[in-house]
């Protein structure tokens, strides 16, 4: 799943970012951006962490704890004019820098958050 053109550019645009970044080893460029943005783990529980940085196919996080590859996730990014854009994404990977700090890369798969399953048990019902 990837961001529409003008959902990816709205949601820049609320995060005030700085220009485009060259990386040819990506499928897609990242923008690197300092924000706070919310995120739903499989137990439903909201955390605010930073946003280090997003593409068209996912976003870098920075995290107080370690996160399990394949773990999905909520993110909610913010939009100028419109409501927030809840996206379900799944841990890639997770480095950790400091004893209590994570650098979390996130692929988005669904742009329908709240209709996808994102805990073992939802993809039962």
């Amino acid at each position: 799943m990837e961001l529409s053109a003008d959902q990816f550019r709205d949601i820049l645009a609320a995060l005030a970012s700085q220009p485009i970044e060259e990386q040819k080893a990506r499928k897609s460029p990242r923008v690197g951006v300092s924000a706070r943005v919310t995120i739903i783990g499989p137990d439903r529980r909201e955390e605010l962490v930073s946003l280090r940085d997003i593409s068209v196919g996912g976003v870098g996080l920075v995290l107080n704890r370690a996160r399990a590859q394949g773990e999905k996730i909520i993110v909610r990014l913010p939009r100028r004019a419109e409501k927030p854009q809840y996206i379900l994404g799944v841990v890639r990977h997770c480095t950790e820098s400091t004893s209590d700090m994570f650098f979390v890369g996130v692929k988005f798969i669904s742009a329908d958050a709240y209709r996808a399953p994102i805990a073992a048990e939802d993809k039962a019902a």
